[in-house]
């Protein structure tokens, strides 16, 4: 064996095992300023889950694949895998006379994921200038607006994450919208890939660091 080939064996034993020992369960400890939330992240093999937890135990989740090169911990979000809106059918009303220019027609179908007990539900029908109506809802409801002033509607439910309907494309049809409440709420992350320096604790944690500074997580490991 020659200097050359015991340099390049002492160079890699040297790299730091970030690879190696990143996988697990830490509790973040950087962006709980309320004392009802927490947040958890999960590295297993290429992949990571974070679940946020907040009041009444809705939670919201961000995942995706990662990969570590040398230091720097490299996150690739996905996209969320479930639609909390889905318009099932779109078609625009005929205007017979004036009266009709801002007509809308709404069928809307209330769904639960999860195998969630139905329960009562709220909407909220958003004017532009923040006063709204409220009122309950049943599992399948039809309204007709005749004008252009509400913006958007919100479905809400006890431990549900609140759906927000934007209205506005939605003007002048008649549009069949599936809702689906759900106590588990999938974001999308922006940018999409995400790159953090690793830095190990003394106490098994983790303290990354986006490379603009701007973003620091500090991960406590619990499992």
């Amino acid at each position: 064996m020659n200097k050359y080939s015991v340099s390049i064996i002492t160079f890699l034993l040297t790299l730091p095992t970030f690879a190696q020992g990143i996988s697990g369960k830490y509790e973040r400890k950087d962006n709980s300023p309320i004392i009802e939330e927490g947040t958890v992240i999960n590295f297993e093999k290429n992949f990571f889950k974070e679940i946020t937890t907040g009041h009444l135990g809705i939670s919201s989740v961000r995942k995706g694949n990662f990969k570590v090169k040398g230091d720097t911990l490299i996150l690739n979000f996905q996209e969320s895998p479930e639609e909390a809106v889905v318009i099932s059918k779109k078609t625009k009303i005929n205007q017979n006379n004036i009266s009709q220019e801002f007509l809308t027609n709404l069928f809307i179908n209330i769904n639960f994921r999860e195998g969630k007990k139905r329960q009562d539900v709220i909407i909220q029908f958003k004017e532009k200038n923040k006063k709204f109506i409220a009122m309950p809802v049943r599992a399948k409801n039809t309204f007709s607006l005749y004008n252009n002033k509400i913006k958007s509607f919100t479905v809400s439910s006890l431990g549900m994450n609140d759906v927000l309907v934007d209205l506005k494309p939605l003007l002048g049809f008649s549009t069949i919208i599936e809702i689906y409440l759900s106590d588990t709420k999938f974001e999308s992350a922006n940018p999409k890939s995400q790159k953090f320096v690793i830095e190990k604790l003394e106490n098994g944690g983790l303290k990354l660091a986006s490379l603009n500074k701007k973003d620091i997580w500090q991960l406590e490991k619990i499992k």
